[in-house]
């Protein structure tokens, strides 16, 4: 059985998060105030998170975050790695996440709460080597 994972360890070491779905912009919005890289991907493609005072008529997409100013998406090629992933997305997803947040070298693979766990998609996590968490909220783990 692998080692659990210290989630703000994983946390503290990622320079890069990829969020693939979130039940609420705070969610990646408390990443983004840590001072990381902040991706999201969405059915039309991929995109980088920032967090800005005032909207404005040139983003379509914009949602106000707690502590003040709105989370915006500007669409990007893919990146070429992260290494952090983060889903909330239902089960029968979470195993092709997995494996494609492998291929993009995450080192750590988390689903957040609200959604169940794919026993899939950690036995793809132990078999390469990535951390996998779950049941544990990414603004919760006490470094944030």
């Amino acid at each position: 059985m692998p080692k659990t994972p210290d989630p703000a360890e994983l946390l503290r070491d990622a320079k890069s998060v990829l969020f693939i779905d979130w039940p609420h912009q705070d969610v990646p919005g408390s990443v983004i105030r840590t001072g990381r890289t902040v991706y999201g991907h969405e059915p039309h493609g991929f995109g980088v998170h920032a967090i800005v005072d005032e909207t404005d008529d040139e983003r379509a997409r914009r949602f106000p975050v707690t502590g003040g100013g709105y989370l915006t998406m500007t669409t990007i090629d893919p990146p070429e790695s992260v290494d952090l992933v983060c889903t909330f997305r239902p089960p029968d997803e979470q195993p092709e996440i997995a494996r494609n947040a492998i291929a993009m070298g995450a080192k750590s693979f988390w689903i957040h709460p609200g959604e169940g766990s794919s026993d899939e998609a950690r036995t793809v996590c132990d078999e390469a080597g990535v951390a996998f968490v779950d049941g544990v909220d990414i603004r919760e783990v006490g470094y944030l």
